[in-house]
């Protein structure tokens, strides 16, 4: 039996984690472009209440909060 790691794109979630860390490390363009694809690919309102305070929280982790 072969055992076969799934790669980060095999989870749902990839771009949307990716893209708030980049957030939170103040790479906030590169962050935005990954939660676009995310919003994109799932077909999710980019301006959704979740997405905006969980973008919220990782910025201000950008700015030392």
């Amino acid at each position: 039996m072969t055992f076969r790691r799934f790669s980060l794109d095999n989870y749902v979630q990839t771009e949307l984690a990716w893209g708030l860390v980049l957030i939170a490390l103040g790479k906030h363009d590169q962050g935005q472009q990954r939660l676009a694809a995310f919003c994109e690919n799932f077909a999710i309102a980019p301006d959704a209440a979740i997405l905006l305070q969980a973008r919220k929280q990782a910025a201000s982790i950008a700015n030392g909060a």
